[in-house]
């Protein structure tokens, strides 16, 4: 039996805001389109513009929103026509978010290039946000003087976004660091990765005040999938776990949602958009 969903409402289980953009070039359409987008490293690309406007994503977008605006199937007509119609940009993000069937749409908090409450202002879907985690807890591991101090201060940021300030769920990208090697370290383990990273944080601020050769940067979080860095990140589920803030914050265990770069202009339309939505019935 075919299931049709063309009716059905959908829920974006991830995206981003995005900023009001009355008008759109070429290369910044284009540039939505490289490996990641935008949002992580995409936008730092070597790729060809002339790779990407041949690109099956690109070609497809067009294609999909020519059908919505009525405009001939070229990308610079496309353009065109979709610069007349987002001078009211609310407008426009209205009729594609209608078009698309997006009733709810869950943001990521990671980048927020506007404020929730101005996305909320020309954005008709129903919102809920996510907090993703690595921001602050990359702040507390150079702030914090011991591990005690940073599992207290995590605990209340993460328990305070939930209870007053309206987040439903956690993200994190541990995976960027760690690859799949996520695991979920004892205590015994976060608090030694936390101190042999605050080690290595001190010795390369003492190198960096002589003019000396500074650490290795497998210290730091961000090194690939090694160093007391990448340790304290991949603890990162158990500092969760063990936290009161996250236990009575939530009645379930927090979200994991997968990163998937998102805009206006990325999601087209109905058919495209619902290649990759989580689809669910209105409650």
């Amino acid at each position: 039996m075919d299931l049709d969903l063309e009716a059905q409402p959908v829920t974006d289980m991830h995206c981003f805001s995005f900023a009001p953009n009355p008008k759109l070039t070429r290369r910044s359409l284009s540039k939505l389109f490289l490996s990641g987008g935008p949002t992580v490293m995409g936008s730092k690309s070597e790729v060809r513009q002339e790779d990407l406007l041949s690109s099956v994503a690109y070609r497809r977008m067009v294609r999909e929103l020519s059908l919505l605006l009525q405009a001939p199937d070229s990308d610079l007509d496309v353009l065109r026509k979709r610069n007349e119609r987002a001078r009211d940009f609310a407008g426009y993000v209205k009729a594609l978010c209608e078009d698309a069937k997006i009733e709810r749409a869950v943001l990521d908090n990671g980048i927020e290039p506007v404020g929730f409450e101005e996305f909320r202002r020309y954005t008709p879907a129903r919102l809920y946000r996510v907090f993703r985690i690595e921001p602050i807890l990359k702040r507390l591991l150079d702030t914090s003087e011991s591990f005690s101090a940073l599992f207290d201060s995590f605990d209340e940021v993460i328990g305070t976004a939930v209870r007053k300030r309206g987040f439903v769920g956690f993200k994190s990208i541990v995976a960027y660091r760690t690859g799949l090697d996520v695991g979920k370290p004892d205590e015994g383990e976060a608090r030694r990765s936390f101190e042999a990273y605050r080690k290595g944080e001190e010795q390369r601020e003492k190198q960096l005040n002589t003019g000396q050769q500074t650490v290795p940067p497998s210290a730091a979080p961000s090194a690939g999938t090694g160093g007391p860095g990448t340790m304290m990140l991949r603890s990162a589920p158990t500092v969760i776990s063990l936290t009161a803030g996250a236990k009575a914050a939530v009645a379930g265990p927090p979200w994991s949602v997968h990163p998937e770069p998102a805009t206006a202009e990325r999601a087209g339309s109905s058919r495209d958009i619902r290649g990759g939505a989580a689809r669910v019935p209105s409650q």
